[in-house]
């Protein structure tokens, strides 16, 4: 779980920027809403606060 505030920037790039990863969605956790975001060859899951940028 990414927790920021509006301004800051999550960089998911692994040599080709955010290929690798996919938006799948949004959730709601204790009140906070998240970008969740899948890797497409793994089983990875991030959950991105949606303040924060994703590039």
């Amino acid at each position: 779980m990414v927790r920021g505030d509006t301004g800051d920037v999550l960089d998911l790039a692994d040599g080709v920027g955010t290929a690798s990863w996919s938006n799948s969605g949004s959730s709601t956790i204790d009140g906070a809403s998240y970008d969740v975001w899948q890797h497409d060859t793994s089983a990875a899951l991030i959950y991105v606060d949606q303040n924060v940028a994703i590039i």
